[in-house]
């Protein structure tokens, strides 16, 4: 009886653990899809409407985020912002080529 239990419950635990696996894949795969959304956003120059996007995904990606914004404040004409948003994606993530070609901007 004991032996039967402890399969059960070692069952159980790894079901529930591979639910929560394909849970946390779907919310990266819409987090990826929202990053190209916005990405159309910013080719169009609807920067206001990808701000508001990018303010919700900030938490997940942050170093593209930071990118991102800088690109949409650089459009809206605020330089300023933007080189201080490009200044904190390279804090965050040395890599990030598309920061440094928008410091040298």
């Amino acid at each position: 009886m004991t032996i039967w239990y402890v399969l059960i419950v070692i069952t159980i635990n790894v079901v529930i653990i591979l639910l929560w696996e394909i849970v946390k894949r779907r919310k990266i795969a819409n987090s990826l899809k929202q990053i190209a959304d916005v990405q159309s956003l910013i080719e169009k120059e609807n920067y206001s409407e990808a701000l508001e996007m990018l303010s919700k995904l900030e938490k997940r990606f942050p170093s593209i985020v930071f990118q991102m914004m800088g690109d949409c404040y650089y459009g809206l004409g605020n330089k300023e912002k933007a080189y201080e948003l490009y200044r904190k994606s390279l804090s965050l993530d040395e890599t990030m080529d598309l920061s440094y070609w928008g410091l040298l901007e």
